[in-house]
């Protein structure tokens, strides 16, 4: 992990957002070296998280609203909101239900 930078978006969500470089194969990574097509953002929040594949080499430089910018271009890697709203209620059966 290299760089990390807390912001607030403009509905008033605070989030995280950190990049993630993953080393080649073979290759010793220099601390200066760019992440361009290495790495990916992450975004945290509130029990959501999402990723960016292609981002700006300055993002760590950015305005809280170009942070925002990149967030919105993110994909949904995960989020306890879609759990709830895609996960089957169990079915109970009522004479389960009246022995139990």
């Amino acid at each position: 992990m290299h760089e990390a930078r807390r912001f607030t978006d403009r509905f008033g969500f605070a989030w995280q957002v950190c990049e993630l470089v993953a080393p080649r194969p073979g290759v010793v990574p220099r601390a200066d070296a760019p992440a361009a097509g290495e790495g990916w953002l992450y975004f945290f929040s509130r029990g959501t998280t999402l990723v960016l594949r292609d981002y700006p080499l300055a993002w760590a430089e950015f305005s809280w609203s170009e942070l925002e910018g990149l967030r919105e271009r993110a994909r949904v890697l995960g989020s306890d909101t879609t759990i709830r709203l895609t996960s089957r209620p169990r079915r109970v059966d009522n004479a389960t239900a009246a022995s139990a």
